[in-house]
């Protein structure tokens, strides 16, 4: 690269002098202020910014387009990802093509991207804003690392209020019951019957929606029921079938191995819950079907906002259900969560009136009697 020059200018509609240089590659002009009116003072400020620049502190502006990024990054950055992430990606590239519409990568600084930000803030949640700029800031990482940008704008994640992140809510047992009968109401007399296995299989598996569509008793399908003689029945979770694209062995709780125990060996062949009747088995027209009977039903999660309860909502109540039965480590195997803190967050203190019941049971039973008869505490007695 040729050695940049740095010059003193006078503009007319500034008081303060200006110092400019040629970009190498552009040919475009980069000003900058000297802050001063003081020829000798403009000429030092310009003599010293030549001098960083050509020390190395020069950074070439990115060529790469906008569009030629975001094709790049969906295409070769998450090569392999989930679906859902790739949606969640494109969804914060739509977000910045609407509200700052740069043309090339460099357009995207500071400045814009607080914008930016404050834009999305309207009507949406910290943890919603946090969750784009997470992703915007990768994909910025990514453009670093194959050298489309020099540098990575700051980029402030907001952060939630620290308050359970968890959107839904835990089902009852009368609820899943109700539930079940309103299925005769909102799906065809023939294929009842099956509609009802598919969510007593969500009841009792602990299955995420799109895992209990996919499960089979291939052993070559992303997700299967593996049974071995000797041994217990197990998921086997291909990468490509988890959530977190990874291979794993996860138990399978008691009451779905009762369940799938009562399917004929020769009936054990293809996927658990075809679900017969239903056009297009993909997770979005399966939800439909459920929100229907749900509404049927009258079960909702908010009633206030008259939110319906969802599939996920069926994970919830197994994972509070087994809160109740096992330690945290163990309920994190069944769960199938990468970290524990996860676990601890989501279901271990949501049995507190339980555990609280528990505790007055015990005190009151070391007591000998109940709280109603007991002698009322004076404070007189107890001094020595």
């Amino acid at each position: 690269m040729s050695e940049i020059s740095v010059h003193v200018i006078q503009e007319n509609d500034r008081e303060n002098l200006t110092m400019r240089y040629r970009e190498p590659g552009t040919n475009r002009h980069v000003k900058r202020s000297t802050g001063t009116s003081n020829r000798k003072q403009a000429d030092k400020k310009a003599s010293e910014w030549q001098a960083e620049l050509n020390l190395g502190f020069y950074k070439a502006p990115s060529r790469v387009s906008w569009e030629e990024f975001c094709d790049r990054y969906i295409s070769e950055g998450l090569s392999g990802r989930a679906p859902s992430t790739i949606d969640k990606v494109d969804g914060t590239f739509a977000h910045v093509n609407r509200i700052l519409a740069p043309a090339k990568l460099r357009d995207l600084n500071e400045d814009g991207i607080s914008r930016w930000k404050a834009e999305l803030s309207k009507g949406r949640s910290a943890a919603t804003v946090g969750c784009y700029c997470r992703h915007l800031k990768a994909a910025l990482n990514w453009a670093k690392e194959m050298k489309m940008i020099s540098d990575v704008p700051k980029i402030h994640v907001p952060k939630g209020s620290g308050e359970r992140k968890m959107k839904g809510r835990a089902i009852v047992t009368e609820e899943h019951e109700r539930i079940l009968v309103a299925v005769e109401k909102a799906v065809e007399a023939t294929y009842v019957d099956s509609w009802q296995w598919f969510l007593d299989g969500l009841w009792w598996s602990g299955l995420r929606h799109s895992e209990a569509l996919g499960l089979s008793w291939d052993e070559s399908a992303a997700v299967c029921i593996m049974v071995q003689s000797g041994y217990r029945p197990v998921f086997r979770f291909r990468a490509d079938g988890h959530k977190a694209r990874r291979a794993e062995l996860a138990p399978i709780a008691p009451e779905f191995c009762e369940m799938i125990d009562r399917v004929p060996e020769a009936e054990r062949v293809g996927v658990v819950f075809p679900l017969p009747g239903c056009r297009n088995r993909r997770r979005q027209n399966v939800g439909k079907v459920i929100r229907a009977i749900v509404r049927r039903a009258g079960v909702y999660g908010d009633p206030a906002k008259k939110k319906l309860v969802t599939p996920h909502d069926y994970r919830r109540s197994f994972g509070t259900r087994w809160a109740k039965r096992v330690m945290p480590p163990v309920l994190k195997r069944l769960m199938r969560h990468r970290n524990i803190s996860t676990t601890l967050q989501y279901y271990v203190d949501l049995d507190v009136e339980d555990v609280s019941a528990e505790l007055w049971r015990a005190y009151e039973a070391g007591l000998g009697t109940s709280l109603g008869t007991r002698e009322a505490f004076d404070p007189v007695k107890t001094r020595v």
